[in-house]
């Protein structure tokens, strides 16, 4: 009886031998959030960018619903939301206002509730499990984690590369580079996807204008797996100094930060 929005008074005996509840309405005040999507499950998936709306239930501390937090207007209460994380991009998960404006996590965003409930609707863009809780710090109400809504974040479709790891700012000639550059496939939002296109390491000595180097990459193009491509053996034979660029087939290239410069052995 946990999630009644009144709480069990007592039970009076009827001369016909049956028993009937009455109810008065919960007046205790609210000291618990419980977050779930619309449709009452506590736990989801959407992809990066996507939206999601949820549904926010007020509790006693008893376990009871409290319906009498409420506010609609300019009596809307005022939560702050949290538990995802901005995506590599910096893009930062919003919850929308009462007003319709997708309001950033952590910022004050006004809910209206009726009878113990609100409706928000999340935008996340981080690929992760977020765990999200909301807080009314004024009047001492917040979610538990048990009652928070657990949303699995996927990337979305792949857009672009970009080097997680920099090849080094000087080589030898037909030796491999030391660190080896190492190339991520990600989504607009810049979180790591799970394909597995080739990847090919050019060479050039101008950015962001491509002009062909002098010289030849050997063993510059791998597979990515689960999003990653790992090269192992890349190395150039000119006496020189270049850019890598990075290419896969309808994706935007990416490009090392600085020159490298090669010497004789």
């Amino acid at each position: 009886i946990t999630d009644m929005a009144a709480t069990p008074n007592n039970l009076t005996a009827l001369t016909t031998g049956v028993q009937a509840a009455s109810w008065t309405a919960n007046t205790v005040a609210a000291t618990n959030f419980r977050v779930t999507t619309s449709t009452g499950a506590t736990s989801s998936t959407m992809t990066a960018g996507a939206t999601k709306a949820i549904t926010i239930r007020t509790y006693d501390a008893s376990g009871y619903r409290s319906p009498s937090y409420a506010g609609t207007g300019a009596s809307a209460k005022t939560l702050a939301f949290s538990g995802a994380a901005n995506s590599p991009d910096a893009n930062v998960p919003t919850a929308r206002n009462k007003d319709n404006t997708d309001i950033n996590f952590a910022s004050n965003t006004t809910v209206d509730f009726t009878n113990g409930e609100g409706t928000s609707t999340l935008r996340l863009y981080n690929r992760q499990t977020a765990l999200i809780k909301a807080t009314d710090a004024a009047n001492s109400v917040t979610t538990l984690d048990a009652y928070a809504l657990t949303i699995a974040v996927s990337p979305e479709i792949k857009n672009k590369l970009a080097f997680t790891q920099q090849p080094p700012a000087t080589g030898t000639i037909n030796v491999a580079l030391t660190p080896q550059p190492i190339i991520q496939i990600r989504d607009t939002y810049g979180n790591r996807t799970d394909d597995t296109d080739s990847i090919t390491l050019y060479d050039s000595t101008t950015k962001p204008t491509f002009n062909d180097g002098v010289g030849t990459l050997a063993n510059a193009t791998i597979s990515a797996v689960a999003g990653t491509a790992t090269f192992s053996a890349a190395a150039y034979n000119r006496i020189t100094s270049i850019y890598l660029q990075a290419k896969a087939t309808g994706l935007s290239s990416a490009w090392s930060d600085a020159t490298i410069t090669f010497s004789a052995a």
